[in-house]
């Protein structure tokens, strides 16, 4: 995912650097059943990258338009 391919005009470098250099796949949040009587949940915040890449998506991409009514 390069910043280039997101904003318009993007004046980089000709050496731009991915926003994520790897597989975006995360899960913030596992939880485990066992015959353990405590649960057991794991927790693990965002990577920094992923961050940066969302900031950037957010700000350089519009929400799909939603429908009023029916197409005429």
């Amino acid at each position: 995912m390069l910043l280039s391919g997101l904003k318009r005009r993007y004046k980089g470098r000709d050496d731009e650097k991915p926003l994520i250099a790897r597989l975006a796949l995360h899960a913030s949040d596992h939880g485990e059943a066992s015959d353990n009587p405590r649960p057991v949940t794991i927790h693990a915040e965002l990577p920094n990258e992923f961050e940066v890449a969302l900031k950037y998506l957010r700000k350089f991409t519009t929400p799909p338009r939603r429908s009023t009514g029916p197409a005429t």
